[in-house]
C-alpha cells in the first residue's frame, strides 16, 4: 500500500517532460494537504498504486491541463492586482501633488527622486513584465498540451478502429498460449493485463474492478473476465 492510498486529493504531471507526477495527499488526521512526488514509470510500485487510485495516463493528462489553466488564472489575477496597486499608488501621489501647498509639492517631488523609491518602482515594473511573460509562457504550454491531447485522442481512435477491423481475424497459436503461462507471474505483464481488464470492465461494478486490482496472476484476471462474460450472457 502506498503512502497516499485512499488519500489522493489530486495528481498531475509537474514537469515539461511528463516524467514526474505531483500527488496531492489529503491527510485528514493532521488536517493538511501535502505534496508527494512519483516517477511516471509503469514498473514503479507507487505509480501502479496511483493508477489503482484512478489516475491513469488519460486522467493525469486531463488533470495537468486543468492545473495549468488554474495556474494561468492565478497568475493573471496576480498581475491584475499588482497593476491595480501600482495605479492606486500613482493616483495617490498625483492627488497629493495637485492638492498640496507649493512646499508640499516640492517635498513630494523630492521624495519621488529618492533612490530607494525609484528602485522600488522600477522593481515593480520589472516584476509586472516578468509576470506577463510567464503568463504568455503558461498559455503557450496549455495550447501545446491541448494540441497534444487532441492528437493523442485521434491516434487512439484510429488504433481502436483498426483493432476493431482486425479483431475477428486474430488467432492465437500454441506459442502464444505458452507465453501466457510462462508470464503468468510477471509483474509487468500483470500490470498491463490489469490496465486492459479495467478498461474493458469500465461499465461494470466496483466489485469486479476491485477483484481485478487484487489479482496476483494473469490467469486470475482471465478467470475474472470469464465470469464477467458469463454474467453478461445470462
Amino acid at each position: 500500500m502506498a503512502i497516499f492510498t485512499g488519500k489522493v486529493y489530486d495528481a498531475f504531471y509537474i514537469n515539461k517532460e511528463y516524467t514526474t507526477i505531483q500527488v496531492q495527499v489529503n491527510d485528514e488526521e493532521r488536517g493538511i494537504i501535502y505534496n508527494h512526488f512519483v516517477e511516471a514509470d509503469p514498473n514503479d510500485g507507487e505509480y501502479q498504486a496511483l493508477v489503482e487510485e484512478g489516475f491513469d495516463v488519460d486522467t493525469l493528462i486531463t488533470r495537468t491541463i486543468e492545473y495549468k489553466k488554474q495556474a494561468g488564472r492565478k497568475l493573471a489575477d496576480m498581475v491584475e492586482n499588482r497593476a491595480r496597486e501600482l495605479l492606486e499608488t500613482v493616483l495617490i501621489k498625483e492627488r497629493i501633488r495637485d492638492s498640496a501647498m507649493p512646499l508640499a509639492i516640492e517635498l513630494a517631488k523630492e521624495a519621488m527622486n529618492i533612490p530607494e523609491i525609484r528602485a522600488e518602482k522600477d522593481d515593480l515594473v520589472a516584476e509586472k513584465d516578468n509576470l506577463l511573460v510567464e503568463k504568455d509562457n503558461i498559455a503557450s504550454e496549455i495550447n501545446q498540451a491541448d494540441t497534444w491531447l487532441r492528437d493523442k485522442t485521434g491516434a487512439l481512435t484510429d488504433v481502436e478502429i483498426k483493432l476493431g477491423q482486425r479483431q475477428k481475424a486474430v488467432k492465437l497459436n500454441a506459442e502464444q498460449y505458452d507465453a501466457m503461462i510462462s508470464l503468468n507471474d510477471n509483474k509487468e505483464e500483470l500490470f498491463k493485463a490489469k490496465l486492459w481488464a479495467l478498461d474493458y470492465c469500465k461499465p461494470r461494478s466496483k466489485q469486479i474492478k476491485s477483484k481485478i486490482r487484487r489479482a496476483s496472476t494473469v490467469l486470475e484476471i482471465f478467470s475474472i473476465m470469464h465470469a464477467c462474460l458469463e454474467a453478461d450472457e445470462l
